[in-house]
C-alpha cells in the first residue's frame, strides 16, 4: 500500500464507497468464516460493480487493522480532502451550515462530529492543516460513512478563514461554557459556522475574536463539559429544529 491508497474497514464506511465512489475501489477483502447477512449483501453489492474480492485470513486482518474487530475491508484509492478554494463554491448558498473543528486532534472525536455533520445535512467540515486530526482510517471508520457524504476542508489559517466567511454574510457562532447565551436561547441566521474548541483547551483566542457570537449549552455544575462531538450534536440538531420553523434572525 502506497499514500494513494488505504485499507477501510466497518460496513457502514464500505457501503457509502460503495455508494457513493465505488470506481476508486481497488478490492475488497473478506474472511470467509466469519460470514453473515450483512457481509452478504456487501459482497452482491460489489460484485454488481465489478470490483475484485479476495479471501483472506484471520492474519490479514490483524496485520493491517491491528485487532481482530474486523473481518471485512476494501482497499481504496484516499478521499481526497478538500482546500479553501472549495468553500468558495459554497458561499451563494441560499442556507448554509458549516462546522468549524478548532484543533481537535481526538480521531474518535473527529470521526464522530463528521457523523453527526453528515446526519444534519451540513455542507461541509472545516479543520486547520496544522496541529488538527484531518481524515484518516480511522475517523473515517469511527464516522460510520459520514465521512463519505460531506466535505472536509483543510485550511492554512483558520482565523483568515473565518474573516472571509464572515465577510461573506455568514455568522460565526463559537462554543463556550463562559456564555451566558444558550445555545437554544438565539435565533439563527440562515447561513451559520458553528466553532467547536479542541478537546483540552476549547476555542482558541484569535479564533474566538473572529467569532460574531458565542453560546453555551446548559449543564449541571457536577459536570465540567461536553465531549466536543456531542457539543456538536446538539448545536447543530438546534440549527435544523430553528430552520423548520423558519425563525428570525439572531438576536
Amino acid at each position: 500500500m502506497n499514500d494513494e491508497s488505504e485499507f477501510l474497514f466497518g460496513i457502514n464506511l464500505i457501503n457509502e464507497v460503495l455508494l457513493n465512489r465505488p470506481e476508486e475501489i481497488i478490492s475488497l477483502h473478506i474472511n470467509p468464516d466469519k460470514k453473515n447477512n450483512r457481509i452478504e449483501s456487501v459482497l452482491d453489492n460489489a460484485k454488481t460493480k465489478d470490483i475484485p474480492i479476495s479471501t483472506e485470513d484471520e492474519n490479514f486482518f490483524i496485520n493491517i487493522d491491528g485487532s481482530r474487530n474486523s473481518d471485512i475491508c476494501i482497499k481504496c484509492k484516499v478521499r481526497k480532502e478538500e482546500d479553501e478554494k472549495f468553500l468558495e463554491s459554497l458561499l451563494g448558498k441560499e442556507q448554509l451550515l458549516i462546522l468549524i473543528l478548532d484543533h481537535l486532534t481526538d480521531p474518535h472525536n473527529v470521526g464522530a462530529c463528521l457523523r453527526s455533520a453528515a446526519a444534519s445535512g451540513a455542507d461541509a467540515v472545516i479543520a486547520p492543516k496544522n496541529r488538527s486530526c484531518h481524515l484518516t482510517p480511522t475517523v473515517r471508520r469511527v464516522s460510520s460513512g459520514g465521512s463519505e457524504l460531506i466535505p472536509f476542508v483543510i485550511v492554512t489559517n483558520l482565523a483568515r478563514t473565518l474573516k472571509n466567511l464572515n465577510k461573506n454574510g455568514i455568522d460565526i457562532i463559537g462554543t463556550d461554557l463562559s456564555s451566558e447565551s444558550s445555545y437554544n436561547e438565539v435565533k439563527y441566521q440562515d447561513k451559520v459556522a458553528f466553532v467547536i474548541g479542541s478537546e483540552d483547551r476549547g476555542m482558541k483566542r484569535l479564533t474566538k475574536e473572529n467569532c460574531n457570537h458565542i453560546v453555551n449549552i446548559p449543564m449541571k455544575k457536577q459536570i465540567d463539559s461536553l465531549n466536543a462531538s456531542v457539543t456538536t450534536g446538539i448545536i447543530l440538531f438546534e440549527f435544523r429544529r430553528q430552520k423548520s420553523n423558519k425563525p428570525n434572525k439572531i438576536n
